[in-house]
């Protein structure tokens, strides 16, 4: 770790360079004319990690009022809020996609449910755009909302309607 008064560099052994988020740093860098917060770093992270982040997450991980941190990413061009529970981020995930539209995501899942009684992880993965933990995230999410049930446990488990 190298720190001075301008900088702290940190650096991590024995992993890849992730391409997509070093050009997302630069994007960001040229936008505001000047570095990305640490706070704007750590909820971008995350949001490329999960597809989401609450405005309560946003909270805790900016660790400043969720106005403040929410009018910052605006400011950025790469937030919007939709509906009252998401913030969607204009931030391509890992693999270079477009964000996820969780509202979207989550219609596709009931929907299959619908029309095959029961979904499992791997099968909301490969129905939509999400990778593991965001499969696993919106169908913990159809859970609280209580509009799907899980049968089962982690990655084995089976999701439906009935209880």
């Amino acid at each position: 770790m190298v720190n001075t008064d301008a900088c702290i560099k940190l650096m991590f052994p024995y992993r890849a360079a992730d391409m997509a988020y070093v050009k997302l740093f630069i994007d960001l860098h040229d936008r505001l004319g000047s570095e990305p917060s640490l706070e704007m770093l750590v909820v971008l992270r995350t949001l490329r990690d999960t597809g989401e982040v609450t405005l309560a997450e946003l909270n805790r991980l900016a660790q400043r009022p969720t106005e403040e941190a929410l009018a910052a990413l605006k400011d950025a061009g790469v937030a919007a809020v939709k509906g009252e529970h998401f913030l969607l981020i204009g931030v391509p995930g890992e693999d270079g996609k477009p964000p996820i539209d969780s509202l979207e995501v989550q219609q596709q899942i009931l929907d299959y449910v619908e029309a095959h009684g029961k979904i499992t992880r791997r099968e909301a993965m490969e129905q939509s755009p999400l990778n593991e933990n965001q499969a696993k995230r919106q169908l913990q999410d159809l859970v609280k909302q209580k509009k799907l049930y899980m049968h089962g446990t982690r990655k084995t488990a089976v999701y439906t309607r009935e209880p």
